[in-house]
């Protein structure tokens, strides 16, 4: 073979990659998972495919209520992912006996 077609064939497998490169990287979004306007994850999920499993973080005197976006829209393990998304972790407020009687 001469070296033309060796670069051609070279030029083309290249070209192959970088479109499966592009394919995967854009069948790919991004969930961020937020504690108090930090980050404190970002998980990439596949397009059109549900969440999976979701962390409970602990955070003290609180009870973690779950993952919610913008819309109020609770993250669960069946939540299909459609979009770049940001979670905010909601918490309530353990109260104790002692509060309480105050």
């Amino acid at each position: 073979m001469k070296k033309q077609n060796y670069f051609f064939i070279f030029f083309v497998v290249v070209c192959i990659i970088a479109l499966i490169f592009v394919y995967v990287k854009t069948d790919v979004y991004q969930v961020t998972l937020a504690i108090d306007g930090v980050v404190y994850k970002t998980v990439e999920v596949r397009k059109n495919t549900e969440y999976g499993s979701v962390e409970r973080p602990e955070k003290e005197g609180y009870t973690f209520l779950g993952w919610y976006d913008e819309n109020n829209n609770l993250l669960e393990e069946n939540t299909k992912i459609t979009d770049d998304t940001v979670y905010y972790a909601k918490w309530a407020v353990i109260v104790t006996d002692d509060e309480e009687t105050e």
